[in-house]
């Protein structure tokens, strides 16, 4: 799981104390989230009250063994899903507050999310699979909206299955329609839940690269062990 963070957008919103709207000194801050997901089996406690702050500029990943929790991590900052106790903020906004419209407007425009499967929808063709978060939260014009989409899907070297369903893509191929998508309103929070999977290494560090020159810098990395 990586988050990368970009610095000169989230720093604007900090308030002359050096705090967000809601206190938060962080753009990424968790305070002791729990989360227990409930079935006939019984209870299965995935986030164990967690706490943990990202600042603007960072690029952090997070690692663990499968069913540490990482992915669940990534639904709680990103709102898809709901801590079941716990205070997730993310710069303005109290995450764990939002409505599921609210929710659903304020994550297209705030984050974009590259997901471990793709999640590209299958009746859509790669281009329009990039350009449907702009569609949704109204961001550029029609046109600006195909003509960014294509800028991105040539970025990440796809440009040429644009007018393909993702099923006629190899697995690679999706993973970088994936990331053309998240990155397709400029959000200023990219979260990514195994994205180098189906990429070979030097793909994804020159992708990387591309991702971290849109941002005005990159402060530091850092790389930690997660467990639940």
């Amino acid at each position: 799981m990586g988050l990368l963070t970009g610095k000169s957008a989230a720093a604007a919103a900090l308030g002359e104390n050096g705090t967000y709207r809601h206190g938060n000194t962080h753009l990424i801050e968790l305070r002791d989230v729990v989360k227990v997901y409930r079935s006939r089996a019984g209870e299965f406690q995935a986030l164990k009250g967690v706490s943990l702050s990202v600042d603007a500029g960072e690029f952090v990943a997070v690692i663990g063994k499968s069913g540490s929790g990482k992915s669940t991590l990534i639904n709680m900052i990103t709102g898809i899903d709901r801590p079941t106790s716990g205070e997730i903020y993310v710069g303005d906004t109290a995450v764990h507050t939002l409505k599921e419209r609210q929710m659903a407007r304020w994550r297209g425009q705030q984050i974009g999310v590259v997901f471990q499967f793709y999640q590209l929808l299958p009746t859509l063709t790669c281009l329009a699979n990039v350009m449907l978060p702009m569609d949704f939260c109204g961001m550029y014009s029609p046109r600006e909206r195909q003509r960014r989409a294509l800028e991105l899907l040539d970025l990440v070297g796809v440009r040429d299955q644009a007018g393909k369903l993702p099923t006629a893509l190899s697995g690679g191929q999706q993973q970088r329609v994936a990331i053309a998508r998240a990155l397709a309103n400029d959000p200023p929070i990219l979260v990514a839940d195994e994205p180098t999977g189906n990429l070979e290494p030097a793909t994804w560090t020159h992708r990387r690269q591309s991702r971290s020159s849109s941002f005005s810098s990159t402060s530091s990395t850092r790389g930690r062990p997660f467990s639940s």
